[in-house]
């Protein structure tokens, strides 16, 4: 019986995959358009990689998986990237290598460097993605069948605000914040137009928030995110074991109640200081999928937003904070204030 159960979960994960690695090559990457695909992975995604690589030849398409050890040569792996052309897809599908809690995490390989997050490997003209690490694996799966234009209508609206707007975010679990816009990140997600990058599952739209404009309260009614300092994981933190009520007053947060996670979070900011208490970023995300507790996929959800707090250098700020924590709030209203 436990056999047949275990043969069971391989059998819907690997057709999770297939069907998650079809609709990637379709939709985001367009890949009936190319020749040939690479899929650069290690050990512990090569279950994922493999997919992509067999979905990629169903399409009638070349592909070849090439694993890398973590001791494989950059020179090597830049040569091989050097060698493909306009034609190629290159997906970047690697595991996580964040350490324990509390434990300083060792520096990924160094080949890693050649495949950056947010756009294409240097010198590479062909179309290139970079699948999320940090992801569980059922959840990356449905992630990634996003319908490419509900993405699409959700990151419109999310950029259809414009910078130097005073918003209002309320939400029925009881958030009710003002705070004033000050410039959009929008990950990549998709090949168009002069874009030849995909940073997948679809992600977000984040707006940077103009310091001290800030006020009201955000209760967190999903998830809290983890916290992570100078690189090291202090808390997971997770899915709110009760609504988590953050005070905010001219952009610095002020209070937090709630339960356990409220409780944690309270020490977590006192500990870090130097910044960490500054909210920073609201964030719509672009994927469709079921709440997780995992702060990579829940701030991912369509119809959520998120909050973030302390370092915004990624927004174009000048928190240099030690620690950037973000917390997602389900349904929210957005109004323009006049």
């Amino acid at each position: 019986m436990g056999q047949d159960r275990s043969r069971a979960a391989e059998a819907h994960l690997t057709a999770g995959v297939h069907r998650a690695a079809r609709h990637v090559l379709g939709q985001y990457l367009r890949a009936t358009e190319c020749k040939r695909l690479t899929c650069f992975t290690d050990p512990g995604r090569q279950w994922l990689a493999g997919g992509f690589v067999s979905a990629a030849r169903e399409l009638g398409l070349e592909a070849a998986l090439a694993e890398l050890p973590a001791a494989a040569a950059p020179d090597e792996v830049a040569q091989r990237l050097a060698s493909l052309g306009e034609r190629d897809i290159v997906i970047a599908a690697f595991s996580d290598t964040t350490a324990a809690v509390g434990v300083r995490p060792d520096p990924p390989p160094a080949y890693r460097q050649l495949f950056p997050a947010f756009r294409p490997p240097e010198g590479f003209s062909g179309r290139s993605a970079f699948i999320r690490p940090r992801y569980p694996e059922e959840d990356l799966l449905r992630h990634l069948q996003t319908d490419v234009n509900l993405a699409d209508q959700a990151a419109a609206r999310a950029m259809s605000l414009k910078s130097g707007a005073r918003l209002r975010v309320t939400a029925p679990g009881g958030a009710d914040l003002t705070l004033e816009l000050r410039s959009p990140v929008a990950l990549p997600y998709k090949v168009a137009g002069q874009s030849r990058h995909a940073y997948l599952p679809p992600s977000e739209v984040a707006w940077g928030v103009v310091a001290g404009s800030a006020r009201g309260k955000i209760v967190v009614d999903l998830t809290a995110g983890e916290f992570v300092v100078n690189g090291v994981v202090i808390d997971l933190l997770g899915a709110v074991d009760a609504p988590v009520t953050i005070e905010v007053a001219d952009g610095r947060l002020t209070g937090i109640r709630g339960g356990d996670i409220a409780r944690r979070l309270t020490a977590l900011v006192d500990r870090a200081g130097g910044g960490c208490d500054q909210l920073v970023e609201l964030g719509f995300g672009l994927s469709r999928g079921i709440v997780t507790g995992a702060i990579a996929a829940d701030e991912c959800l369509q119809g959520t937003c998120h909050f973030g707090f302390g370092n915004d250098l990624f927004y174009g700020g000048n928190n240099d904070a030690p620690a950037h924590w973000d917390v997602v709030v389900r349904a929210p209203t957005v109004r323009v204030e006049p």
